[in-house]
């Protein structure tokens, strides 16, 4: 028994069900073709596993660097079982979807938005930056292109809260490093930081409600339409 449909979108890695989502916005009946796991490359075997190893590799090394930061951790030692259970369940969870969940939240562009930006200011708290970059942002770019959210507006305002992590305490990691460069004592430092992390979220706030304050400047130089 044969069927008919408007379009065929072959590959379920991070565009293909994406693309699904804006056909079917459009009113147009929609296969999806995949002939292994769903997620593609970048979740099962590409982008995602390997940046999950980079991560414990990276914070093997600093844990091993202690010393040089002013705190021993003792021995470290790498355990591969873990690295590779740990890798599997970051991307068990990608698997599942996390765009489908968030469709399934109802959630407009504004609101995706306003979550996102919650969320990596708390993550910010205690979270590497590189982690959230290499982690979080491409698990979340198929929510992204599904809401027709612009790629280059959504990667300025992750730029914006990493910035904002970067000062805010007990994480940040510009706080560290202007107590080294300085000898200010460090709760001096976060005592005076919190007006500038104040401003920042200000400022963060009015790009969210303005994308065009993003914007205006890669349309006029023709990046953008």
């Amino acid at each position: 028994m044969s069927e008919r449909f408007d379009a065929v979108v072959i590959g379920a890695g991070q565009a293909g069900p994406a693309l699904c989502a804006r056909l079917d916005r459009e009113g147009l009946k929609t296969a999806l073709i995949e002939r292994r796991r769903l997620g593609g490359t970048c979740v099962n075997d590409g982008c995602i596993p390997t940046k999950t190893l980079v991560g414990s590799a990276r914070a093997i090394h600093m844990a091993r660097r202690g010393a040089e930061y002013g705190f021993a951790a003792g021995e470290i030692r790498v355990d591969m079982a873990a690295v590779k259970q740990r890798k599997d369940g970051v991307v068990r969870q990608s698997q599942e979807g996390l765009a489908a969940w968030i469709g399934g939240l109802g959630l407009s562009p504004l609101g995706f938005l306003i979550a996102v930006n919650l969320l990596f200011l708390a993550l910010g708290c205690f979270i590497d930056a590189t982690t959230m970059l290499l982690v979080l942002v491409p698990v979340l770019l198929p929510s992204v292109a599904a809401l027709g959210i612009d790629p280059v507006y959504f990667g300025v305002l992750i730029v914006f809260n990493i910035t904002i992590g970067l000062v805010t305490p007990p994480y940040g990691l510009l706080l560290f490093v202007l107590a080294a460069l300085t000898k200010i004592p460090l709760g001096e430092i976060i005592r005076e930081c919190w007006g500038l992390i104040a401003s920042m979220i200000a400022a963060l706030a009015l790009l969210v409600a303005f994308p065009g304050l993003v914007l205006w400047l890669p349309r006029v130089l023709g990046y953008l339409k």
